[in-house]
């Protein structure tokens, strides 16, 4: 009797089993061509296409671009034969020469289930329309649309597709009315949206969002950080507008979780109405805030003796610039001698003079100094031409103040009128890397005054009467050099490695 019912039950397992095996492969059909390679023919239509792809350690295409070929709808029909396709690329399609891609074509991309980054842009053909078929594309995450006709009506398409996480758009709006769209997309990304002003508060609505979509120099409101906190964690650069002027920076407080900033620029008005220098009241617990970034390099705030100091607040910053003001004074310019990691100096050049010259002398971590200068210009009697004509109050004892610069790098200084005396000057300050000098008066004879610049990388000193002999000569001080041509149209540089040509000498 028991030896019955073992029987019995080993008879009724095994009937079990096999039923479930037969119920899982109603279910779920194995693929019987998942492990097949993609045939020749097909390949052979890619290549006449002029598509390229990749294959896959199966053989089967999983990568295609046909960027700006002549395709038209019904060649796409060869995308039913390419099921593992991940990534397709039809940028620009060539419609010309009775070739037409349409939003019929895309009937076949709709049938791709494992692509995963489709770019549609420069296709003017492409319409709202032709979303609509890419709900089938399940497992897409990446999708362009730049340059294309769709419009914001493409966004109930859209949502349809599960996965999509990072999207560009041909400039669509964001506002109370397409908020919700992007809400059930849960973006990561997103690129080519128009959003006003008054419309930035709209991202905290969005909290998938990584990144915030605006272009790096968008000057951003005050009172709009709070709203957009998150969304700037990885940006390292921003231009603030102070809404309420220079008496309330309190708002700057929403910057001390965002570590990554190196460059802020603030303002109290926006483009294009000009800046208006004034002595209100300046609060300072903004520049507190930005004094605790760990990363802040560079600090846009007007010259003028107040907001020098106050910037000088932040130990961090490495590079200032220099302008024109009739509330900077010699005294108040005196605070940059106390910033520890200033490295690059920009001054215009109405403000140089002898007496600035020693004051950045005392910048000893200096790396970077550039003294700007229009280009100078002189009618002759055959048009206009550049004259190095020297200010007055660029003096050679002004230069000799920075050779006491003991890590300066790179000196740029086109312009200037340098002389002999003045390069004389300039070829003692032996940790030059960079010196660009351009429309001097420097003569063959002066020019050999450099060759002590060991350190030197490129010269530049377009627009000076120097022969190339001479260039050639000084490259043999300095073979890691390369000098600027100034005698044709930039073909002539002399560069590393490179012997003189046998007829200068």
């Amino acid at each position: 009797m028991r030896n019955t019912l073992t029987k019995l039950a080993l008879v009724l397992t095994a009937t079990a089993l096999v039923v479930s095996v037969r119920v899982l492969e109603h279910e779920s059909p194995v693929d019987r061509t998942s492990d097949k390679p993609t045939s020749a023919n097909v390949l052979a239509r890619l290549d006449e296409l002029g598509g390229t792809y990749k294959l896959n350690d199966l053989g089967q295409v999983n990568w295609l671009n046909l960027k700006c070929l002549p395709i038209s709808d019904d060649d796409l029909q060869i995308l039913d034969e390419l099921p593992h396709l991940g990534l397709l690329n039809l940028r620009g399609i060539n419609v010309h020469k009775g070739y037409r891609f349409s939003n019929a074509g895309l009937k076949h991309v709709g049938s791709l289930k494992k692509l995963v980054n489709l770019n549609l842009s420069a296709n003017g053909s492409i319409t709202n329309a032709g979303i609509e078929h890419l709900a089938g594309c399940s497992r897409l995450r990446k999708l362009n649309l730049a340059s294309t006709n769709t419009d914001s009506g493409c966004l109930t398409s859209l949502t349809k597709i599960p996965r999509l996480d990072y999207l560009t758009l041909s400039y669509d709006p964001l506002n109370e009315e397409t908020l919700p769209y992007f809400q059930q997309m849960k973006l990561k990304v997103v690129k080519g949206l128009k959003v006003a002003d008054e419309d930035l508060h709209l991202f905290a609505e969005l909290p998938t969002l990584q990144s915030l979509p605006l272009a790096s120099y968008r000057k951003i409101r005050d009172t709009d950080l709070k709203h957009l906190k998150p969304h700037l964690k990885y940006r390292t650069q921003l231009e603030i507008v102070l809404t309420k002027g220079w008496s309330d920076t309190s708002e700057l407080k929403h910057l001390a979780d965002l570590p990554r900033l190196d460059d802020v620029s603030l303002q109290d008005y926006k483009y294009p109405q000009p800046y208006i220098p004034n002595n209100g009241p300046l609060d300072l617990t903004g520049f507190e805030v930005l004094a605790t970034l760990p990363n802040l390099k560079r600090l846009s705030v007007p010259t003028e003796d107040r907001f020098l100091a106050a910037r000088a607040m932040c130990p961090t910053i490495e590079k200032i610039s220099l302008g024109p003001n009739e509330f900077l004074s010699s005294e108040g310019l005196e605070v940059i001698t106390t910033m520890p990691h200033l490295k690059e100096i920009w001054v215009h050049e109405k403000l140089v003079s002898e007496e600035l010259l020693e004051i950045i002398s005392r910048v000893k971590p200096l790396e970077k100094l550039t003294l700007e200068r229009s280009y100078p210009i002189k009618k002759t009697g055959s048009g206009y031409r550049a004259v190095p004509v020297r200010p007055e109050g660029f003096t050679v004892e002004g230069l000799k103040h920075l050779t006491k610069l003991p890590h300066l790098k790179i000196l740029w200084m086109s312009n200037w009128g340098i002389d002999d005396e003045m390069l004389g000057v300039l070829g003692r300050i032996t940790t030059l890397e960079v010196l660009v000098l351009g429309t001097s008066s420097v003569t063959d004879i002066g020019m050999m005054q450099l060759r002590h610049l060991w350190n030197l990388r490129h010269l530049g000193m377009y627009g000076s009467n120097v022969s190339q002999q001479v260039c050639y000569q000084l490259h043999r001080y300095m073979p890691r050099c390369t000098i600027e041509d100034m005698w044709c149209c930039g073909c002539l540089a002399i560069t590393p490695g490179v012997e003189s040509p046998s007829y200068l000498w």
